[in-house]
């Protein structure tokens, strides 16, 4: 009420130029675009081989799980 009574319908219009919120600074991020050096790039490489072979290996398990659930059931049938 006392900023109407002084300032009319602008005094109303948030903290006279200061912005509300978490300041903008804080959201900018860091320049990620940096190229690899040799000993990064060889990492990644080391890294994506070993991320290909679990994902096999985790495949190569899931279809050994169902396969020794299906023999299961079988025999629970023959019974």
């Amino acid at each position: 009420m006392k900023k109407y009574e002084e300032l009319g319908y602008n005094g109303l219009e948030g903290k006279q130029g200061r912005p509300r919120g978490r300041p903008k600074n804080m959201t900018e991020e860091k320049n990620k675009n940096t190229p690899l050096t040799n000993d990064e790039r060889e990492e990644f490489n080391q890294l994506k081989k070993k991320l290909e072979y679990l994902e096999m290996e985790n495949e190569v398990l899931k279809k050994l799980d169902a396969l020794v659930k299906e023999r299961l059931n079988q025999q629970g049938k023959r019974k």
